[in-house]
């Protein structure tokens, strides 16, 4: 499956059809431990390789979930175009952690362009 960041198809493709929205969502709570870590990174200064690992794992699981879900509901779609992601940090009771990222695209079928080019 074909996943975009932009609304634009490539030069050799074509927009056949759209199908509609896609969307998943993805939590990741973070161990008490690497919880710490996060605190004393903030509290200090500098970036949180935890934190970012984090955020990234849960963007790979969304978008994942997306191409599936998109796959198992328009049997003909081949791409999602648009995608779109949104991250939260969120803090929890006794200083816990946890990510959360939000998804969504447009499903779509594209084709590659016939004739000249």
């Amino acid at each position: 499956m074909l996943l975009l960041t932009t609304e634009e198809i490539p030069q050799n493709l074509q927009l056949v059809r759209t199908f509609g929205v896609v969307i998943a969502s993805r939590n990741k709570a973070l161990g008490l431990f690497k919880d710490k870590l996060i605190a004393l990174k903030d509290k200090f200064g500098g970036t949180s390789g935890t934190l970012d690992k984090a955020v990234n794992q849960a963007a790979t699981e969304a978008i994942k979930t997306m191409e599936t879900t998109a796959k198992n509901i328009y049997k003909d779609a081949n791409a999602i175009i648009g995608i779109r992601l949104d991250s939260s940090i969120v803090s929890m009771k006794e200083g816990r952690v946890m990510v959360h990222v939000f998804a969504y695209g447009t499903v779509a079928r594209v084709e590659p362009k016939r004739g000249k080019q």
